[in-house]
């Protein structure tokens, strides 16, 4: 069976609809048997009704005979009750297990998205199409495909008991029904576009609550409550309209439905009654005959039903598909035996490396070539915007090099599995985001959970520790909003010092500590090295002076290579980054715990 990812790019929005419904064929055929029994059941009552009623009317029905005829209706009762248990489970269970498949599909996609996709579709959206266009396709698969089975079960189950009391009289019981058809078909063709604009607006909703949400202590500090209240208020009226616009043609369904199963039951009475009058038809065959009229009220309510769900999981497979469309990660060309690298260490090579962004005036990286060896500490170092980030980005594959340009004891990194990469790399990213999970659980990340406190303590979180109690096992809340950004950065710290991995790189992640503990994590970081080399990535000089090699870039071009003091003396824009945080320090005062 094609997975559903793959089924999802390639197929039409039926095509799709119709494969996910063929995954769960046998519970629907189960289902479907039972839903036909269900309906046979319920379509013997009005006719056992008639029975009784002309009995009673005609005499020949001894309180024996009546005894028997209601213990048939109860047993019919609980023959139909275990029928409809049965097509329950058969239909809505299988509509429960499509939901939950597609849903795997989608959460496996996105996580295999590359950044550029990711930054492309915002959070909100995502979040809506794993919600409401779920449920709309769940709803097709449940509530949809029952009414699409019973209707046609029920209108046939109705309809051949009738004809068999009375032709003539079906056939004026049945002439509103092409009406139905008729405007089901044009209020259809304007369902489509009115679904996928609620959808729409139910995404940019969700994104608007998402980004409100996730931001509140900078909305709270510049008291941007009211202005958030607004935007979310307008973002609220846009889907509110376009729920309203969806409202009123489908409220048009049900006046009609009525509408026509009056007209029904108005021209039977009449036509009926002509017939008993003449004594063509005994009045429990009436009885029985309006009894059909008012089942046949149910398939018509469905099949509308039917259809405004099937419309609206047709706009929500499209959404769905757009998303399944874009280029996850690619695979790896050659994949290698897992931990490759424990036997010796490999050696980085970046070599004439060139990078721009779609749109940019100037490349972010421009033929800048090193090496770093096993066990080797390298600085990297600019200003701002010189193309720092971008490389720690492209290293770890979030952005994707030139063949040739990045190199792991010369395999190159775009034919190696994107997993395989990203484990030779123990990375501690600028912007330190944590679990609303316990500390541990955020250092471990599913690794060895022994090695969390030592790695606490090489990250320079000690002194914390001490202030908290059972510090391990601490709640850091949403996105680690309990810990200071100090305390973040060297939770990651720690939770890259706690993965075996050959290459530490660091991106510019101790800018939010003090001077003190700066100096504390460089020091005990050294000595916890061991053999892994290190890319140190940092705008503060006093985080890369100690490394034997510093490249400095500006303006994404390497314009400085050699060490500390070799750079200084050199002069140039390293020397003048050094002069000038020198300065700032000397009018910061000293910091206490840190020698000249």
């Amino acid at each position: 069976m094609k997975p559903l990812a793959g089924a999802f790019r390639e197929g039409t929005p039926w095509g799709i609809l119709g494969g996910l419904l063929w995954r769960e064929r046998r519970a629907y055929a189960v289902g479907a048997a039972c839903l036909l029994a269900c309906d046979l059941g319920q379509v013997a009552v009005p006719l056992l009704v008639g029975h009784i009623v002309d009995g009673l009317k005609d005499g020949s029905m001894a309180l024996g005979g009546l005894g028997r005829s209601v213990g048939m209706l109860v047993g019919l009762a609980l023959f139909v009750a275990l029928c409809r248990y049965g097509w329950r489970m058969g239909v809505f269970g299988s509509s429960r297990r499509i939901e939950r498949d597609v849903r795997v599909a989608l959460h496996d996609h996105v996580i295999r998205l590359p950044a550029e996709a990711q930054r492309r579709r915002p959070t909100g959206e995502v979040m809506a199409l794993a919600t409401n266009d779920l449920q709309a396709v769940r709803a097709i698969a449940g509530e949809g495909v029952m009414a699409g089975l019973d209707a046609p079960f029920y209108l046939m189950s109705a309809l051949l008991p009738m004809l068999w009391l009375h032709p003539g009289l079906t056939l004026w019981a049945v002439l509103p029904l092409p009406l139905l058809g008729l405007v089901s078909f044009l209020l259809g063709r304007r369902m489509h576009g009115t679904y996928r604009a609620v959808q729409e607006a139910f995404g940019r909703l969700s994104d608007q609550a998402q980004t409100t949400i996730s931001s509140i202590r900078v909305v709270k500090g510049f008291a941007r409550e009211a202005g958030a209240t607004e935007e979310f208020a307008a973002r609220s009226r846009d889907h509110a309209a376009a729920t309203m616009r969806m409202v009123r043609m489908q409220g048009a369904f049900d006046p009609l439905i009525a509408l026509l199963s009056g007209s029904s039951t108005v021209l039977v009475l009449i036509h009926g009654g002509r017939l008993v009058e003449a004594g063509a038809l005994t009045v429990g065959q009436l009885v029985s005959f309006l009894g059909f009229i008012q089942m046949l009220s149910w398939p018509m309510m469905a099949m509308s039903w039917a259809y405004n769900m099937a419309q609206r999981a047709r706009a929500s497979v499209v959404r769905l598909r757009e998303l399944f469309r874009e280029t996850p990660e690619p695979p790896a060309m050659h994949r290698l035996e897992p931990g490759w690298w424990l036997a010796a260490p490999p050696t980085l090579e970046v070599r004439n490396l060139t990078f721009g962004y779609p749109g940019a005036h100037r490349p972010a990286l421009a033929d800048v070539s090193f090496v770093l060896a096993p066990g080797q500490i390298l600085g990297v170092t600019g200003r701002s915007g010189a193309g720092k980030s971008t490389l720690v980005s492209l290293l770890l594959r979030q952005l994707d090099a030139r063949p040739g340009s990045l190199l792991l004891d010369g395999r190159d990194l775009g034919e190696m599995a994107v997993d395989e990469v990203r484990r030779v790399f123990a990375w501690v990213p600028q912007e330190g985001f944590l679990l609303g999970r316990s500390i541990a659980e955020n250092v471990a990340m599913g690794e060895d959970a022994s090695g969390v406190m030592p790695a606490l303590l090489r990250a320079g979180l000690g002194p914390d520790l001490a202030l908290w109690p059972e510090a391990e096992r601490a709640v850091v809340g949403e996105r680690g909003v309990t810990l200071s950004g100090g305390q973040r950065q060297r939770v990651c710290l720690a939770r890259a010092l706690v993965r075996e991995a050959p290459v530490l790189l660091v991106d510019d992640a101790l800018s939010a500590v003090d001077a003190a503990t700066e100096h504390r994590v460089l020091a005990t970081l050294g000595e916890a090295r061991r053999d892994r080399s290190a890319l140190i990535v940092a705008h503060r000089l006093s985080v890369v002076r100690t490394a034997p090699r510093i490249l400095v870039l500006d303006e994404g071009r390497l314009v400085g290579d050699g060490s500390h003091d070799a750079l200084v003396a050199q002069g140039g824009l390293y020397a003048r980054m050094w002069h000038l945080q020198q300065l700032e320090r000397v009018l910061a005062g000293p910091v206490p715990g840190v020698g000249a």
